[in-house]
This record gives C-alpha cells, structure tokens and sequence, in this order.
C-alpha cells in the first residue's frame, strides 16, 4: 500500500498548500472516470474527515462518443453514491457550443463548456473551488504543446497548483486546484490498483484528430526513445523556471502600472514615452495587462500579436492607435 500513502501524502500536502485543509472546504471535483480522477476522487474521500472536506462530484457528458460516454457518467454518478457524496451529472452538446461561437476547435470548444459548466456547478454549491486530475504528465503535455505553439513565458509556465479561475465570467472568486500535478499517470493507476478501484478508459484520449492526443502518443515517447528518457521532468521544471520568472516580472507590472497605463470608460490609454522607455519585457507585459483588462481574459491572444501591439506602441504617429 506504499502506492496508496505516497498518492495521498502528495494530496494532503497540496490541501494544505491551498488553505483547504481544517477549514470545513467544499471543493468541487471533477471526474471523468479515469484513473486520474478516480485517484483524486478516493484521495479527496479518505483525507475528507481529517482535513475538514465537503465534496461534490462533477460530471459532463460532451455528447460525442455515444453509450461509451453515457456508462462513463454512470459509473461516476455510481461511484459518487457509494462514496456518500452528492454529485450532478450532466449532458451538454460540444458541437452546438462550437457554431453558436465559431470556435474553429473542438477540442477548445469542449474545454470551454466543460469549464463553464463546472463553475456553474461550484457557484450553486458554495464551493471554494474546482479540484481536477491533472498530473505531471499532463503538465509535460501542456508545456509542449505551448512551446510547439510559439508561448512565451506563461505559456511555458504551464498548470499552476492552485490559480484564479481561468474563464473569467464564469467563476468570480473561484479558483481551480490541481492536487495531483506531482503525481504520475503511472502511480495513479498504481493508487486505484492498489485500492481495487476499476476505472474507465476514455478512447476520446486515443483519438488522433486531437493535438494533445498526438503529442501524448506519438511526439512524447519519440523525444523519450530518442532524445531524452526524462523529457517529462525536464519539461516540469521548464514549467517551474518559468513560473518563478513570471511572478517576479508580474510584481514588476503591477509596480508599474499606475505609471504608465490609465483606465478610461471602455479603454486602457498608455503614456507612449514613459511605455518605451521600458525594457521590451516589461512593455509586452503591460500591453497583455492592457487586453485582459478589456478582454477578461488572454486565451486569443499570441506572442505575435503582443509583438504587434509593442510595434505599434513604439513607433505611435500622429492619429494611429
């Protein structure tokens, strides 16, 4: 049972990290099925009484994988019974999210609306947060992906353990915790092995249409077999690096923003001279600062248009803007 300690061990430290623990918590936890969040799930359930926890299981069918999608909501809605908590258990159509928006990915289409979803869950139930199974793996995934994409710093960054929540809009004041981010994929299957817990195989994951699915299956184990057997921890601590650069660049915007940057009725105005007087870094920075402040959020915004942007800061004629 060295498996079953380890895991949880990992879980406990992670709560009390968060504030989560001794403090009568409701977290809401997200469970497809798998053996990631069938851990967490367990986990969450065996430390609940110790650290003071109310759970409430969550989960969403996207409507695109037939029977197989709908024995995975009821094996969770199973699971969640037999561990005595109450859970909500729902069908949403991905397909129809991605036309009313125009969302040319489905992968991010589903994102959104599982996203949205499970704020909507946490706000009807009080919940100080929304607790996901991501893993060490999948952070190695997430890095790579950024880095195939072009991301700057916090892209390379990755998952933090516990943030703010990611969609503004949806989740005032909630926050997104991922307990299981220095865990394997390999010891949570151990952990449910370990306990008898059988689990569901998702072939969504198996899919080749999908970016992340490809990068799992096919560009990870290359780098592995032919470059580095330790890709996944270096790509972690690529993520820690760039985690800790960008919350010291972050203290220097926020130092920096009274002096450079006013905040009108539907606008953000920066003084051009004190602006590019600054290191590029810092102006980069500031601009993405600038967007989400009107946007909400960064998820549609690039390094080339932050490249852009500090271009056209930096050589303002007369009537451009």
């Amino acid at each position: 049972m060295a498996s079953v300690s380890r895991l949880e061990r990992q879980v406990a430290g992670a709560l009390v990290r968060a504030g989560y623990s001794g403090s009568d918590t409701v977290l809401v936890v997200a469970v497809s099925g798998g053996s990631d969040s069938l851990a967490l799930l367990h986990c969450l359930h065996r430390l609940s009484n110790s650290h003071r926890l109310h759970l409430h299981v969550v989960h969403l069918n996207h409507d695109f994988r037939g029977e197989e999608a709908f024995a995975d909501a009821r094996f969770v809605a199973a699971a969640a019974q037999e561990l005595g908590w109450p859970a909500t258990v729902e069908e949403r159509d991905v397909a129809a999210l991605q036309r009313e928006r125009r969302i040319s990915s489905f992968e991010q289409a589903a994102r959104e609306l599982r996203y949205s979803f499970l704020a909507e869950v946490a706000a009807k139930v009080g919940a100080a947060a929304v607790t996901t199974g991501h893993t060490a793996d999948d952070q190695a995934e997430t890095v790579l992906m950024h880095i195939l994409r072009g991301a700057g710093l916090h892209g390379l960054r990755g998952m933090p353990e516990l943030s703010l929540w990611p969609w503004p809009g949806d989740g005032l004041g909630l926050r997104l915790f991922r307990p299981l981010l220095q865990a394997t994929k390999t010891e949570t299957v151990a952990y449910c092995r370990a306990l008898g817990l059988d689990y569901r195989d998702d072939t969504g994951n198996y899919l080749h249409r999908f970016t992340r699915n490809r990068v799992r299956h096919d560009l990870l184990p290359l780098l592995e077999s032919e470059y580095n057997p330790g890709v996944r921890e270096s790509l972690a601590r690529l993520a820690r690096t760039a985690a800790l650069e960008t919350d010291y660049l972050e203290k220097e915007v926020a130092r920096l923003w009274p002096e450079v940057a006013d905040q009108e009725a539907g606008a953000v105005v920066f003084g051009q001279p004190a602006l590019s007087s600054l290191h590029p870094a810092l102006r980069r920075l500031l601009l993405r600062r600038g967007y989400e402040h009107l946007m909400g959020d960064t998820r549609r915004l690039g390094e080339g248009h932050l490249a852009a942007m500090d271009k056209l800061a930096g050589d303002m004629a007369a009537g451009r803007s």
